[in-house]
């Protein structure tokens, strides 16, 4: 796992905001944690439901996500079955 995983973790765990780099988690007073990769919401974690993660997949290339995306939600033990995909950005 990576540093920057860990430190996501970390800010999951402990229900607090974090940014560095293309990930940031942040944490809102209803109970939620919001994890972002280059702005872009990959997951949500529901603390009020025993910290249940919930991928957000319509946000994610056609055919899948892609790799560095796919080790965040890995880091946080998504059971899903997510398949890795090249992504290329429009020109």
């Amino acid at each position: 796992m990576l540093k920057i995983e860990k430190l996501m973790l970390n800010a999951v765990n402990s229900k607090s905001d974090f940014n560095l780099k293309d990930t940031s988690v942040s944490f809102d007073d209803v109970g939620y944690s919001y994890i972002r990769l280059n702005n872009i919401l990959i997951a949500t974690i529901d603390h009020n439901n025993g910290a249940k993660v919930i991928p957000n997949f319509d946000k994610f290339p056609v055919g899948g996500s892609t790799r560095t995306a796919h080790s965040r939600l890995r880091a946080l033990d998504i059971n899903e079955n997510i398949k890795q995909c090249k992504y290329t950005r429009g020109l």
